[in-house]
């Protein structure tokens, strides 16, 4: 009978930790120019804005975003596209700090809606 207890009180722990784990993995989508280290420190963002600047070399992209005047540098060490200035780019990536600057590294970029 103790043992069943056990086994009651571990599955629904393991339960219960599933799903607040799971809440984390959803990519809260969020404005370029709203993003601070409040709502984005260490959480996945989703944003977009259209490209100003694209450079890539091998699988490594240096990108900035703008949207409505504010503008965030995005990093991708898998990079497989080639992006052009003016297209809109959607982004999955966690916030970061790189010399004193805040920048996105990106899981996931494509051309469309990567945020519903």
């Amino acid at each position: 009978m103790k043992l069943f207890k056990i086994a009651y009180i571990l599955f629904f722990g393991g339960l219960i930790f599933i799903y607040l784990y799971s809440q984390n993995l959803h990519p809260t989508k969020i404005a370029v120019c709203d993003i601070t280290n409040d709502n984005g420190m260490g959480k996945y963002l989703c944003t977009f804005g259209t490209i100003k600047y694209f450079y890539k070399k091998e699988n490594l992209c240096f990108i900035t975003i703008e949207n409505s005047s504010c503008s965030i540098k995005v990093v991708s060490f898998n990079c497989k596209s080639n992006f052009h200035k003016n297209q809109t780019l959607y982004v999955i990536g966690k916030l970061a700090y790189y010399k004193g600057e805040k920048e996105i590294i990106a899981k996931e970029m494509a051309l469309f809606n990567l945020c519903e």
